[in-house]
């Protein structure tokens, strides 16, 4: 899979203080069909959510499916 869209989300949950990172990804497949993944839902456990700390985080996921986000071409906005 040569292009794909990234989805990261974070939340905290109210009742026990903890946060998560929610990780989807879009495609559109050579037929041009929209195909979305969800990659997991795990616990953030990181000290801070600056974006040096996230992009770490996520670059750790993407790792555990063999995806790798160009450095070109990604925007961390």
């Amino acid at each position: 899979m040569d292009n794909f869209c990234l989805i990261v989300d974070f939340w905290t949950e109210s009742y026990t203080g903890l946060s998560y990172c929610g990780l989807s990804l879009n495609h559109v497949d050579l037929t041009f069909q929209s195909c979305t993944f969800l990659l997991g839902c795990v616990p953030y456990e990181m000290e801070n959510k600056r974006a040096s700390t996230i992009r770490g985080f996520v670059d750790d996921l993407l790792n555990i499916f063999e995806l790798k986000l160009d450095e070109k071409k990604c925007y961390d906005g």
